[in-house]
C-alpha cells in the first residue's frame, strides 16, 4: 500500500496540530492570510471555502494556534503564519 506524502513543518506545535486534526489543513491555509481573525470570520471562511471541515475547527484553530489581542479578536504568530504559507502551497 502506498503511503500518502505528509507535510513536515519547521514548528512542531503546528505539526502536532495537523497530525491531530488533518481535516483542518485547508481551513488553516485560508486563515493564514488575514492579519487578525474573529470567530465570525473563520466561520464564514469555513462555510464558503471548506464546508467539509467540522464546525469545531474554528475554535480549535483560535484557541490552539492564535493569541487573543482583543475582544473576540485573535492573531497568529508570524512564525506559524510563515510556516503555514511556505509549506502548504
Amino acid at each position: 500500500m502506498k503511503k500518502s506524502p505528509t507535510t513536515t513543518f519547521k514548528y512542531p506545535h503546528l505539526q502536532s496540530f495537523l497530525n491531530r486534526y488533518p481535516t483542518y489543513k485547508k481551513l488553516l491555509a485560508h486563515a493564514a492570510f488575514p492579519l487578525a481573525l474573529t470567530p465570525e470570520y473563520l466561520y464564514c471562511l469555513r462555510e464558503n471555502f471548506v464546508p467539509d471541515a467540522p464546525w469545531i475547527a474554528v475554535s480549535d484553530i483560535l484557541l490552539f494556534l492564535c493569541e487573543p489581542v482583543g475582544f473576540q479578536l485573535y492573531e497568529m504568530s508570524p512564525k506559524r503564519f510563515h510556516s503555514r504559507l511556505t509549506n502548504y502551497f
